[in-house]
Formats: C-alpha cells, structure tokens, sequence
C-alpha cells in the first residue's frame, strides 16, 4: 500500500465513495467517511502525545488511515483518526475485496517497526471486515478484544406513516402532544446559510442550554473545535443539515446532522432551558425524521447509544475493536 496526503482532495473523494458503500462489510460508513474522521482527529490530537500525526495509505480497492501516539506507558501506538469515540473504521475497501486489502495493510503497517500497538475499531463482530482484520493481521501479531460502541439506527423506509407505525403507542402520543404545545414555534432551516453564522447561532443556542451552563457539550474547547470543522466542512460539501427552533424570531433549539448517501447521521441536538416544557427536543426530532423521509433517506442513524434514542429506533448496531500488539 502507497502513503497518500490525507489533504489530497481525490483521495478524499475515493475514501467517501468507499465509506458509502461499506454498511455490507459491517462498518459504519457515516463515521468512517473523511469529514467525521479528520474532524475528530483535528480536534482531539495531542502534539505531544500524537508526534507523528495522521497519515493515510492507498490501495487498488481501499483506504486506511492511521494516526500515531505514545500510550501513557511509552509503547508507540497506531490508531484510527477517530480513536475518541471509536466509532469509524481506519479501513474502507470495496466490498469483496476486504480479505486483499486487508492483508496488504497488515504486510505494510507491520514492515514498519516503529509501533508496538495498532488498535482497529469500528468493525461489526464477525462481519467481513472484522473476520478480514482478524486473518491478515493474526496470521503474525496476537490479537486482542476491544471496547464495543453502540450506535441506534431507525429505518426510515415507507416514509413517515411507516415510522410511525413502527413506535410504541406511548411515543405517538408524545409527539402528538409536543405538537399541540409548539403554537409560536417556528423551524428556521440553515442548510445553506454561511458556516460561520451557523457556528455561531449554535453556540448563542447552547450556552443557555443545560450542557453550556455546565461547559458540556459545544461549549467545551475540544467539542467546539470538533463541531466548528464538522460544520465548514459539511457545509463545503453540501451534505450538512441543520434546523434552528424558533419562538418569537429568536433561536430556542437546534438539530445539526449530516447526510451521506440514503443515510442521516444525528450530530447535536441542544434547545435553551426555559423551553424544555414544551418539548422542543421530541419536536426537533420529528421535524428531522419527517425531512430525511421526504429527502428519500433510508436511515436515521442517531449516534452513540442513549436511552432516549431507543424510543426513536429499532436497530442497535454494535462494532468492536481489534488491538494487535507486537511481543
């Protein structure tokens, strides 16, 4: 496999195309794109820990892309970009092919000696690319279990009669009401609208939601970096979503995403806390459901697993990582 320039604008294209089409591998292709992956990897890494930074690798039929940092115990470690969460796989190939390229990876990374661990995330157990990992590294290194993340994902096919027909009584009867108590609200769709003033009315938003007035959510250093690339960079590629609740002309809410093929991916949901009685969250969610079906979308992927967002889904998706260490 050749190094390639993880700016490289072509080769971000390939990474995408391939992201897209990799849910039959069993890995999650939202997160494993190059918009959440270079974001995370922007927003989180250490100089210090992270010396050798970022770096991708190209074959005839996939991509991977690594980051380097020193664990606390010295050992040098190659991990994914988004090696926060865990959710994106460093390996995207065309389907079919992830035994090759899988192996032609493990051949390259381990012809390296400068790393003791290489940690593989994202993965679906014993879906093709996990079982493709599993026999191109472990035919020379032993192999170890990781963390599992959870992501909730509801089926958006048949539209929005189906959707509905799929929740619990109890949940249709919530949103029917967060309806009756939405007179005076009002959705303000900022797709379009410049990046910066975007950024901005989120933050106005957050900081007087209960995640700001605890310095969570956008408002932390690390999380605001994060949210700010995602945002340029989405919206430079015409795949960002984001709706603003309003009440009396003035921003209450906001409901930020992404969309990447037939798939919706939930970033950040906030609302002001004077308006939490009137169930601004449940209306924001609705709003977005019933836009992502009228777009022909086939999948809202809520992100990381809550209890909240189980009521809004039907399919769990688990993926765990691989850690591979020298001896």
């Amino acid at each position: 496999m050749d190094l390639f320039d993880l700016t490289d604008s072509e080769k971000r294209k390939a990474w995408d195309s391939l992201a897209q089409r990799s849910s039959a591998l069993g890995v999650d292709p939202w997160c494993s794109q190059s918009s959440w992956s270079l974001a995370v990897h922007a927003a989180f890494a250490d100089p210090q820990s992270d010396p050798g930074g970022a770096f991708g690798l190209e074959h005839a039929d996939g991509i991977a892309t690594f980051g380097r940092l020193h664990t606390a115990e010295g050992a040098s470690a190659l991990v994914p970009l988004d090696r926060v969460w865990g959710f994106a796989s460093p390996v995207v190939c065309r389907v079919g092919t992830e035994t090759e390229v899988c192996e032609d990876l493990a051949a390259t990374l381990i012809a390296d000696p400068s790393w003791k661990i290489c940690v593989l995330t994202g993965s679906e157990l014993d879906g093709p690319m996990f079982n493709g990992l599993v026999n191109g590294f472990g035919r020379h290194l032993p192999l170890y279990a990781g963390e599992t993340r959870t992501r909730c994902l509801a089926s958006l096919d048949g539209g929005v009669d189906s959707y509905l027909a799929r929740r619990t009584r109890e949940h249709r009867r919530n949103l029917r009401q967060a309806q009756r108590q939405a007179v005076g609200l009002s959705y303000n769709i900022a797709d379009d609208d410049p990046a910066e003033a975007i950024v901005e009315r989120l933050h106005m938003v957050e900081a007087r939601s209960w995640k700001g007035r605890d310095g969570s959510g956008i408002e932390s250093p690390d999380m605001a970096r994060l949210y700010k690339t995602l945002v340029y960079d989405l919206s430079h590629r015409k795949a960002l979503r984001c709706v603003f609740l309003q009440q009396d002309g003035s921003d209450v809410g906001f409901i930020l995403g992404g969309v990447l093929g037939s798939t919706y991916r939930g970033l950040q949901i906030s609302f002001c806390e004077d308006v939490r009685a009137r169930s601004v969250g449940n209306l924001l969610q609705w709003h977005e459901v019933k836009r992502s079906c009228e777009e022909g979308l086939h999948i809202y992927d809520l992100g990381m697993d809550i209890a909240y967002k189980r009521r809004w889904a039907e399919q769990l998706f688990e993926t765990t990582a691989i850690v591979a260490m020298r001896r």
